[in-house]
């Protein structure tokens, strides 16, 4: 009953002395030796540390520790073992990369199936060049909007381009079928040719105008394909679909639309497919 006691009076004037202020600790330093471990700064955490003097420490979250600035994110480097990842350029996206030390890194998001390379805008003009496909890719898809001439009837044709060179020689053979009207109106097969057909009667206002988009098949080798679609708006409305080629130069670079009557004007996108 001794011991038990002084033990009770040496506990009760322990925490008496021991103790300073809100958050104090007892902590044992030694066999029946205890001191005070002071409160720590407001949010940190007691961790054991074998070099502390009372084995306990007040530190600050190591997680929180390695972050240093705004969109900082913390990564494993191996088991255990966490580091900073800075922030990346605006829209980067996160992309897994064994090669890098954190197994992640930032980098430019995918661009998919279909890339926009340019767009151009022509106003009354009797021709435009389109001088956007190069050897990146190998097919390229192309869509003309609002295109419509001074002279309602005229037909929207093209002609292929390398450089600053358009062949205008008899190098072209196309096919086009029309629907006008809802019935087959022509069958304009075009051999030895010095352009290509796309559309008939393009129409004389936006309102009126012609939409098409193409198709340019095998960029680099001989003989480059186009095939596509044209809706024109103008009267009653008519539908081409077409398909041609050059037996020229293989490595072309563009093409000129041209209005066979009056000036043109309207808009091309073209983007690039993925190879």
């Amino acid at each position: 009953m001794t011991k038990a006691r002084d033990l009770a009076d040496n506990a009760e004037g322990t925490k008496t002395k021991a103790v300073d202020a809100k958050g104090d600790l007892i902590v044992g330093t030694a066999a029946d030796t205890a001191a005070r471990l002071a409160v720590g700064t407001n949010g940190h955490l007691l961790t054991a540390a074998s070099g502390e003097a009372t084995g306990l420490k007040y530190a600050l979250d190591p997680v929180i520790d390695l972050v240093t600035t705004k969109g900082d994110i913390v990564v494993a480097t191996a088991a255990d073992t966490l580091t900073r990842l800075g922030v990346g350029a605006d829209a980067t996206v996160l992309t897994a990369d064994s090669a890098e030390a954190t197994g992640l890194k930032w980098a430019a998001p995918a661009t998919g199936a279909l890339t926009k390379i340019a767009v151009t805008t022509f106003s009354s003009v009797a021709t435009a060049n389109i001088d956007s496909l190069s050897a990146t890719y190998d097919t390229y898809f192309v869509t003309i909007e609002d295109c419509y001439s001074t002279t309602s009837t005229a037909d929207l044709q093209m002609r292929y381009r390398y450089g600053s060179t358009t062949p205008s020689s008899t190098d072209y053979y196309s096919n086009c079928q029309g629907f006008y009207n809802g019935s087959a109106s022509n069958v304009n097969a075009q051999t030895s040719a010095s352009l290509i057909t796309l559309s008939t009667n393009i129409g004389s206002t936006p309102s009126n105008g012609s939409y098409s988009f193409l198709w340019f098949s095998r960029r680099g080798a001989n003989e480059m394909v186009v095939t596509g679609q044209t809706v024109s708006e103008q009267g009653v409305g008519s539908f081409n679909t077409w398909a041609g080629r050059n037996d020229g130069i293989s490595a072309y670079t563009g093409f000129q639309l041209i209005a066979s009557a009056g000036n043109m004007s309207g808009k091309v996108t073209v983007y690039g497919l993925e190879n």
